[in-house]
């Protein structure tokens, strides 16, 4: 009974922003109390909006308004994480170079044994050898067909179209939805 009457006297916004972090707070739960929990606080913050719907435009424009500041943040994050690409790539070219740099050393100080130049240091062994690398298709033209792999995708767009224009099948069907439009 308090909580409902903590609800009314929340302003809408206020009330859809509790609403909807509470929504986000029940999908994100793996604990199946919290999560009842959490649906009985919907539901009765479903019915205080229900009993203020002359203010249905606050819906509209704050599901608009958070779901700009989520993109947003995930512009932030991304970038970051674009960084961090960045920087694992200049480092992993460094590293190349000084690998690169190090062979060259062992072949011009090392002891050569067969095919292998071999160099110790400080109770290591270092040991530069030859090796098959990566595949580098010259011509792909001219590469043999049994070299070749097919992937099979299905054409979701006119499968859609023709199940629309010709009804369900036992493979596929598209349901109807309810569509909230805004003029």
């Amino acid at each position: 009974m308090q909580s409902e009457q903590i609800k009314t006297k929340l302003t809408t916004k206020e009330l859809l922003d509790e609403y909807l972090d509470t929504s986000l707070d029940m999908q994100m739960s793996e604990d199946g109390e919290e999560k009842e929990a959490l649906q009985a606080a919907l539901a009765e913050m479903e019915e205080t909006l229900l009993d203020k719907v002359d203010n249905i435009e606050h819906v509209i424009l704050r599901k608009n308004e958070r779901t700009e500041v989520l993109k947003a943040q995930k512009k932030v994050y991304e970038d970051v994480v674009n960084n961090f690409k960045k920087k694992l790539e200049a480092e992993a070219k460094a590293y190349s170079r000084l690998e690169t740099l190090i062979i060259t050393i062992i072949e011009n100080v090392g002891s050569q044994e067969g095919t292998k130049t071999t160099l110790e240091n400080n109770g290591f062994k270092y040991t530069a050898y030859h090796s098959p690398g990566s595949l580098e298709i010259t011509n792909l033209d001219n590469v043999p067909q049994e070299y070749n792999k097919m992937k099979v995708e299905v054409d979701k767009a006119r499968l859609r179209k023709d199940v629309i224009a010709n009804g369900d099948t036992d493979y596929a069907n598209v349901p109807r939805v309810k569509r909230l439009k805004v003029t």
